[in-house]
């Protein structure tokens, strides 16, 4: 089971959230809200319950109108947020942190791989203004 959709669930047992969500009283509140069955689901088959859509909507993450009425798959909300038109930057920059670290949880070498794409498009600026730079004196 993946860290993150764990430390969801388990943040229905305490006031102030769990590992990932610690000292956040909205997941809290929507970790609450869960199922026994959705609990279940979650652990066993990863099936993202609707109370983790009300919490992004809540926390104005994404809009109320696109929650979906029914759980989804975690491969289905990974696309979601990563090709979700987030309202503003704030948002797509919580909505990329939650997608990389659901990511990296799964799979630990891929973390390598994010911090060295940061630095990818710089490199490839540098080297093209290099060679504009050639081209014009040259």
């Amino acid at each position: 089971m993946n860290r993150v959709l764990k430390d969801f669930a388990n943040s229905s047992r305490s006031t102030t959230g769990s590992g990932f969500f610690d000292g956040d009283l909205i997941a809290c509140e929507m970790a609450i809200k869960m199922s026994k069955s959705q609990k279940r689901k979650l652990v066993r088959y990863d099936i993202i319950p609707v109370s983790l859509f009300q919490y992004l909507a809540k926390s104005n993450v994404i809009k109320e109108c696109d929650i979906p009425k029914e759980a989804k798959t975690k491969g289905w909300f990974l696309d979601f947020l990563r090709f979700y038109p987030y309202p503003n930057e704030e948002a797509r920059s919580v909505g990329e942190y939650l997608f990389r670290a659901m990511l990296t949880a799964d799979y630990p070498f891929l973390a390598r791989s994010f911090a060295k794409g940061d630095y990818v498009w710089k490199r490839l600026l540098e080297r093209w203004r290099v060679q504009r730079s050639i081209k014009e004196n040259g």
